[in-house]
């Protein structure tokens, strides 16, 4: 699988800039969901799609992976939803 996977609140990888990407945009609820990522992976090793953006900002403000920033972790604003072990490994960068 070659899949480019864009991680909000974190660096951004490219590609090529002359290929054509094909992505699909993820919220922290579907990036939770491996039954739902397993799709997209097969999506992705069918050549459907060739990018990933995975939001980790709720649109409530809450973060969704386990943040060291101390202010979130002061007011509470995480909640951690993603596996981004899980997500990063099976996206096979």
């Amino acid at each position: 699988m070659n899949l480019c996977v864009i991680l909000a609140l974190s660096q951004i990888f490219y590609t090529n800039p002359d290929s054509i990407i094909r992505g699909i945009y993820i919220n922290p609820y579907q990036a939770n969901n491996k039954n739902y990522l397993e799709k997209i992976f097969v999506k992705a090793d069918s050549g459907l799609i060739n990018a990933i953006v995975v939001d980790f900002k709720s649109d409530y403000g809450f973060l969704s992976y386990a943040s060291n920033i101390e202010l979130a972790q002061k007011i509470g604003a995480i909640k951690r939803y993603i596996d981004v072990d899980y997500l990063i490994k099976n996206a096979a960068l």
